[in-house]
C-alpha cells in the first residue's frame, strides 16, 4: 500500500495537469521503474545487513570458542605440556637428531622440575611423544653436571606431573685408574611405535674410534607409569620382567 501511494505521489509531483494520456502513461511507467529499483535496493541492503549480523555472530562465536579452549587447562604444567610440539614413533637416535633436537622447546627452570621432575640439568628442552597405557610420554634433553647432553624419557600422569624418568643417552667417564683400560661409557637408544624401548650400552676406548656393544636392555612402560626392565644381554630375559 506504501508503494502504490508512492507511485501515485510521483505521477502528481512529475505530471503536469496539460499532459496528455500518452504522456501520462509513459511519466507513470518511468515512476514504476524507479520505484521497482528503490524497492530492490532496500530489499539488497536489508539482505546485507542480516548476512553482516550472521557473521558477527560466527565472529564473536569462534572468539568465544577460542578463549574457553585457551583457558582449558587446570594448571600452568597441563599448560606448558599440551603446547609442546609431538614427536611421533618410532624413534632411532643418531648424531644428527642429538646435535639438533630437532622441534624441541626450551623448559624455564621451574616447569622442568613442576612437570619433568628435573633439576640437575642446565639447558633444558622437551618435547611430546605419543601417550602410552594412558600415560603422557616426553623426551628431555639437556646438560648434567659436567656440561655432558643428556636425553631421557620421561612418562607423565593425566596432571602432566612425572612419575618416571629412564636416561636413553648418557656419556660418563670409566674411570681413572691407571691400571684400568680407559675411555668411556656411552648409552644410545632407539623405540618403537609400541614402546619397546632398546638402550644400547656402548664402550668407548681412548685412541679408537669404533665403539664396542657391551649390552642392550630392553624396557617397557608398566602399568603404573613406571620403566620396567624386560631383558638384558641381547634378549636374554632378567629376573626384573613385569608378570
Amino acid at each position: 500500500m506504501f508503494y502504490c501511494h508512492f507511485i501515485w505521489f510521483c505521477a502528481r509531483l512529475f505530471v503536469p495537469l496539460h499532459a496528455s494520456m500518452k504522456e501520462m502513461r509513459r511519466i507513470i511507467l518511468f515512476v514504476v521503474l524507479l520505484s521497482v529499483l528503490f524497492i530492490a535496493g532496500c530489499k539488497q541492503r536489508s539482505v546485507s545487513i542480516e548476512e553482516l549480523a550472521r557473521m558477527d555472530s560466527l565472529a564473536r562465536l569462534e572468539a568465544t570458542d577460542n578463549e574457553e579452549q585457551e583457558n582449558c587447562y587446570s594448571s600452568t604444567a597441563e599448560e606448558y605440556f599440551y603446547e609442546l610440539k609431538m614427536r611421533m614413533l618410532p624413534l632411532r637416535n643418531s648424531e644428527t637428531f642429538m646435535r639438533m633436537l630437532p622441534n624441541f622447546s626450551d623448559v624455564p627452570v621451574g616447569i622442568a622440575s613442576v612437570v619433568f621432575g628435573i633439576e640437575d640439568m642446565t639447558e633444558i628442552k622437551a618435547i611430546r611423544l605419543p601417550d602410552c597405557n594412558n600415560f603422557h610420554m616426553a623426551l628431555v634433553a639437556g646438560r648434567d653436571g659436567d656440561s655432558v647432553k643428556t636425553i631421557s624419557l620421561v612418562s607423565l600422569d593425566a596432571s602432566c606431573h612425572a612419575i618416571d624418568r629412564l636416561p636413553l643417552y648418557e656419556v660418563t667417564s670409566a674411570g681413572d685408574d691407571e691400571d684400568e683400560q680407559m675411555g668411556l661409557w656411552a648409552t644410545d637408544f632407539s623405540m618403537t611405535s609400541n614402546y619397546e624401548i632398546y638402550i644400547m650400552r656402548l664402550f668407548v676406548e681412548f685412541g679408537k674410534n669404533e665403539p664396542k656393544l657391551q649390552d642392550i636392555d630392553e624396557y617397557r612402560v608398566g602399568n603404573d607409569g613406571l620403566f620396567v626392565l624386560k631383558a638384558k644381554n641381547n634378549g636374554t630375559e632378567d629376573s626384573t620382567e613385569e608378570e
